[in-house]
């Protein structure tokens, strides 16, 4: 089981966005795609997410092709937040998480305390009786984040594979609410199961956290593999053109990539 690009190629005209890629998660995994700007990563998430039909290649869900599963169902086992999101009637945060249910049409009594479990676990209780339009970009992140994992929150009547899509996640965050993030993607992989795609930036934060990278490069998958094995110095180089050392940590020999002139 798994949510799978295979061998994917999408053109605007003659030029190709992203040509030729295969990429997946499976449950419990936590996979990253990384890759400089205009590589083709967004393209990639707007493929998976079924908002952009593939000039080639195919999006499948659980074995299933992505377009034949109903957008209610498709809406109830996987979840995208996207970079920015604009909301223009005059919501509180809560209504904005509490949106996250409406694919399960269920009653107050169910949607309550799941609603309360998830604002627990990304500790914005602090922002929900605020209205969405007065928070910080980073506050309006977490809270869309929250959304989301209200979206696909297993529940008894709805259980199933669940995967993650995560476009630039930690963009508009300060450094202790990015670390909170992905923490919360990790565990959701480790203890719920699910399968969760990340767009980064920071090679430390992929090296870190993610089980497997995907390295896009000019619309081209460059390499993919675990990151200690896709992160090394030549190919950091070669793909952003900056040289790094990999140094490592006393405490427990983890690797950090740290830029030099």
């Amino acid at each position: 089981m798994s949510y799978q690009a295979t061998n994917v190629s999408a053109y605007v005209g003659k030029k190709a966005l992203v040509k030729n890629i295969s990429l997946s998660t499976k449950p419990g995994v936590f996979s990253v795609i990384l890759g400089p700007n205009g590589a083709g990563k967004s393209t990639m998430l707007k493929l998976l997410a079924g908002d952009l039909k593939p000039s080639s290649g195919t999006i499948s869900l659980d074995q299933k092709p992505l377009g034949g599963i109903g957008y209610r169902e498709r809406a109830k086992r996987r979840a995208i937040l996207p970079q920015s999101s604009h909301v223009t009637f005059n919501f509180t945060a809560y209504d904005i998480v509490l949106m996250g249910r409406l694919p399960h049409d269920e009653p107050p009594s169910v949607s309550r305390p799941i609603l309360k479990e998830i604002i627990k676990l990304t500790r914005t209780e602090y922002l929900m009786e605020q209205q969405f339009s007065t928070l910080s970009g980073g506050e309006k992140q977490r809270v869309q984040f929250a959304r989301v994992l209200a979206q696909i929150w297993p529940t008894d009547d709805n259980r199933g594979h669940k995967y993650l899509l995560l476009d630039e996640p930690t963009s508009a965050l300060d450094p202790l609410y990015q670390l909170e993030i992905l923490k919360i993607a990790r565990w959701l992989a480790n203890e719920k199961g699910f399968g969760v795609l990340a767009i980064l930036h920071d090679l430390n934060q992929a090296m870190s956290y993610a089980d497997q990278v995907y390295l896009l490069k000019e619309g081209e998958l460059n390499r993919s593999g675990p990151p200690n094995d896709v992160l090394d110095k030549e190919t950091i180089r070669t793909v952003w053109g900056i040289n790094t050392e990999i140094l490592r940590r006393s405490a427990d020999h983890s690797p950090v990539i740290v830029a030099t002139l």
